[in-house]
């Protein structure tokens, strides 16, 4: 933002010079973000849905699934997964859906957390059931 502000002022700045600002920070084209959810209306669902099983030397198996729905074939979101330990969540990555998709897998983690949550701060506009 202190770019932004740096790059225009006192003068009008466009969306799409808002949006030149933030591709040179993140180093990636940021059309997919901007037409969904600058420019677009579709708002996803998410069903989300885990086990927790025991793996080899003491860790645990996370297998997950994460259904998007209500949107294209071409909506694309890395939805936040958190795990909880001792009661604070800690982030454990993204899981990636493009278009009305179910996304399955596991993933051994070296503990084993209370509870998976996907979004657990609410940073995504879209409704969650988890």
């Amino acid at each position: 933002m202190r770019d932004f502000v740096a790059s225009y002022p006192n003068k009008n700045a466009s969306t799409e010079d808002f949006r030149r600002i933030v591709e040179k920070h993140a180093g990636d084209p940021m059309d997919w973000f901007f037409n969904q959810w600058v420019y677009g209306t579709e708002v996803p669902q998410y069903d989300f849905s885990y086990s927790l099983k025991p793996g080899e030397g003491g860790k645990t198996i996370l297998q997950f699934s994460i259904t998007q729905s209500g949107v294209s074939d071409q909506f694309y979101m890395r939805m936040p997964v958190y795990a909880f330990l001792n009661g604070q969540p800690r982030r454990l990555g993204f899981l990636s859906v493009k278009g009305p998709a179910t996304f399955k897998g596991e993933t051994p983690l070296p503990f084993r957390p209370e509870k998976v949550t996907l979004d657990e701060f609410h940073s995504i506009l879209c409704t969650v059931r988890q």
